[in-house]
């Protein structure tokens, strides 16, 4: 298959980025750095701020982002209050979310239920905006915080007025407690002036075939 955007979504992504002018990306939900990695790969060389609030993934990142001058991180879960919280920590460690994992998910990926819990720092985008965004920057906020999508965006009302691109996992069905389904999710972006460009697969029922998670990408109408 070659090796186009028309065949592959990390393609697809990066073709978006560019044009749009991204030149800040925010990583909410970075765990270890891989996603950030992979822009890289792609050919985006601009700033990229990281925010994980897991301790043994942090460590990961903090390594990878001290070889990159434009890379910075912080050890934090974004959400819509500020203090402290607790994470359900995954034995499949991305799978990891500060709301309870539901069954249906468990039932396809076994080592996803909960084998701990951790300590975690909170806060809203709205809040930590200053440290890391300049006036006039071209803005992608790629969010992967299993199921907390809405708590990021109500708390960052404010900052998604300057965001051009918005990356989201979608659910097809609840994955996590009060967790948004993907219906919910196109719906609230529709309403925050944003629409669905780009979408992949990623995750699926290995008994019945059927798609339980994709992510997406959304730019501002």
């Amino acid at each position: 298959m070659p090796y186009t955007y028309e065949n592959f979504y990390s393609l697809r992504r990066i073709k978006i980025i560019k044009n749009k002018n991204v030149n800040l990306v925010l990583d909410i939900g970075a765990h270890n750095g891989l996603y950030a990695k992979g822009l890289r790969r792609d050919g985006y060389d601009g700033r990229l701020v990281s925010f994980e609030p897991l301790e043994k993934p942090y460590r990961e990142l903090k390594k990878r982002v001290k070889k990159d001058a434009l890379w910075e991180c912080e050890q934090i879960a974004l959400g819509d209050s500020v203090g402290e919280g607790e994470i359900n920590v995954s034995g499949h460690l991305t799978s990891s979310s500060i709301l309870p994992i539901k069954d249906v998910h468990v039932d396809a990926c076994p080592s996803s239920k909960t084998v701990a819990k951790e300590k975690i720092k909170i806060s809203t985008l709205d809040m930590v905006r200053n440290k890391y965004i300049h006036r006039k920057d071209n803005i992608f906020m790629k969010v992967d915080v299993q199921g907390y999508e809405k708590h990021v965006l109500a708390g960052a009302a404010e900052t998604l007025n300057d965001i051009c691109i918005v990356e989201l996992e979608l659910s097809l069905m609840e994955m996590y407690e009060e967790g948004p389904t993907m219906v919910e999710v196109l719906d609230t972006m529709k309403g925050l002036g944003f629409r669905l460009v780009a979408i992949n697969p990623v995750f699926s029922d290995p008994v019945t075939g059927y798609l339980l998670q994709a992510d997406g990408i959304f730019t501002k109408n």
